[in-house]
């Protein structure tokens, strides 16, 4: 099934990149968040996108498998690869189109305590990295 094939490529992902972030702080001293804005955004960005990507694909994988079941006969009609690939890029693209906010709604913070905080202007909240 290809959903799940693209479930395994995006759970790897976010595997990858929270494996990154943690090796290049243990290894460098350096937290990536911290570095830049740019890095800040680019890092949320691809993490937000693979987690919320990983949690619909489940759903995804669900519902095909409730049609398989509930439905044995309609269900070679109903789920073909061409559709999952169809489903498997349109939420994709909701997903990445959902989280652009990222770009102009977070930022780096320097305070005196010389903490490095981001910022999401569109809660008014202030986390503390």
């Amino acid at each position: 099934m290809y959903a799940l094939q693209v479930l395994a490529v995006v759970d790897t992902a976010v595997l990858y990149i929270s494996a990154f972030k943690t090796w290049i702080r243990l290894t460098a001293g350096v937290e990536w968040l911290h570095a830049s804005t740019a890095a800040c955004r680019t890092l949320m960005f691809l993490l937000l996108v693979a987690l919320h990507l990983s949690a619909w694909l489940i759903v995804v994988v669900s519902a095909d498998r409730f049609v398989a079941i509930w439905m044995p006969l309609k269900a070679l009609t109903l789920c073909t690869p061409r559709r999952a690939r169809i489903v498997c890029l349109a939420v994709t693209f909701i997903i990445v189109v959902t989280n652009l906010h990222v770009f102009w709604t977070i930022h780096l913070i320097q305070r005196l305590s010389s903490q490095t905080l981001f910022r999401i202007h569109s809660f008014f909240q202030t986390v503390l990295l």
